[in-house]
């Protein structure tokens, strides 16, 4: 089965590089990893401690980056590389100052493993959620290289527990260890076997809270809108927006929409569609004094602080591959209307219980749950719920963090 895996691999190398006249995210994919090494080996320097950090995209960035600056804080002659699997990610974070240099991680082969970690040499490695390359934590287990997987995430129907991905048991059963988001994976990991892993909770959690109490000042859109009663929209798909459309042309709706994917086609096509009045965010410099009925955010990396200025949030992917990140709107005390795709997703099961949130099925049923959270909003109690849950399940990056001191993981730290 590793070779089936590593054909599979390769041949998505070639799949995506073939894709590149159609598809910008492909040509940002292939030449970020263009001189790969050569730029690596510019970066890295003989004698010093390398911490890695990887991560797919954006979300998965926000959730490690709790850790990555409790590190450099207490750390401070560590050096961090982040590593991207996704062009989504490292374009809008390539600059980050959190990490001393920023990358993409090399297609998982065995030739690209030992040459990325004959580079990097780290001291430790630290991978986030979902980002399990086989060939990449074999070699870092060959090399006795200590990697922990953070706020990860397993369910019964996943790869790994099948057939064709069990080659994937025994390295994950050889990490340092695995610290899980919700207490069912631990159970399921349990009951295969595992003994490296404990239940931490979610990085995000912490990561959001940070966001919403020093969140950057949108302000101003209240004024733009001329409302202070606003659905954000945040990170949606061309289903979402079927379902929205009819309320949002009805006027009678100030919003904020978010696309989950914002290439200027796919923005002009939105606008089309809307009957109403719209600005993007991106040329309110340019056209104040402005009034619309929908702010059009087409800027990366803003959304978890437009929520601040909603009154209620609708979060995409409900209707299409599953629920984004409704944390972000929660910390915000923000109630939460998402699509019937939510069932993968704990923190979603258990705030649609606590009224914190509302699935629905269509138009009709997303207008009903407006008119009910504009009530609940006048009473304050979404707002109470969404602290209270906040507060029950931060503190994981605390947790990762004192496991790493424990072990004596990390050298000349802090006491």
């Amino acid at each position: 089965m590793v070779s089936a895996y590593t054909t599979a691999i390769r041949l998505l190398g070639i799949g995506i590089k073939l894709a590149r006249p159609f598809s910008t995210k492909a040509t940002k994919w292939v030449e970020g990893r263009s001189h790969l090494f050569s730029r690596l080996e510019d970066a890295i320097s003989n004698g010093e401690d390398w911490i890695w950090v990887h991560v797919a995209s954006l979300g998965e960035f926000e959730q490690g980056r709790p850790l990555i600056e409790q590190i450099r804080e207490l750390h401070p002659g560590k050096r961090i590389l982040l590593t991207f699997f996704s062009p989504s990610g490292y374009e809008v974070r390539r600059e980050y100052q959190g990490a001393h240099y920023v990358t993409y991680m090399p297609l998982d082969t065995p030739e690209n493993a030992r040459r990325f970690l004959n580079i990097v040499k780290p001291e430790l490695v630290i991978f986030v959620k979902y980002e399990i390359w086989f060939h990449h934590f074999r070699e870092m287990l060959d090399r006795n290289i200590p990697v922990l997987l953070i706020s990860a995430q397993f369910r019964p129907g996943q790869f790994y527990f099948k057939r064709t991905g069990r080659m994937f048991l025994p390295i994950l059963k050889n990490l340092q260890q695995i610290f899980l988001a919700d207490e069912q994976s631990q159970v399921l990991l349990t009951e295969h076997g595992f003994q490296n892993v404990s239940y931490s909770g979610d990085t995000r959690v912490d990561r959001v809270l940070q966001i919403a109490k020093g969140h950057k000042d949108f302000g101003y859109l209240v004024d733009v809108l001329e409302s202070e009663s606003i659905l954000v929209a945040g990170s949606t798909w061309p289903e979402d927006i079927r379902h929205l459309l009819p309320i949002i042309n009805s006027g009678n709706l100030k919003c904020i929409i978010a696309p989950h994917e914002n290439e200027e086609q796919k923005l002009v096509a939105l606008e089309k569609m809307l009957t109403v009045k719209t600005v993007r965010l991106s040329k309110m410099h340019i056209s104040r004094p402005v009034h619309a009925d929908v702010v059009i955010v087409d800027t990366m990396g803003d959304l978890a602080d437009i929520y601040h200025v909603g009154s209620i949030a609708y979060v995409g992917g409900g209707f299409s591959s599953g629920i984004h990140n409704i944390l972000e709107p929660i910390a915000h005390r923000l109630p939460v209307i998402m699509g019937p795709n939510h069932e993968r997703f704990k923190e979603a099961v258990e705030l649609i219980a606590l009224g914190a949130c509302i699935a629905v099925k269509s138009a009709k049923e997303i207008q009903a749950a407006i008119d009910d959270f504009a009530a609940d909003n006048r009473s304050g109690r979404i707002s109470e719920i969404a602290s209270q849950y906040m507060a029950r399940h931060a503190g994981a990056t605390g947790r990762i963090y004192d496991y790493i001191r424990s072990e004596s993981l990390l050298s000349h730290g802090v006491d």
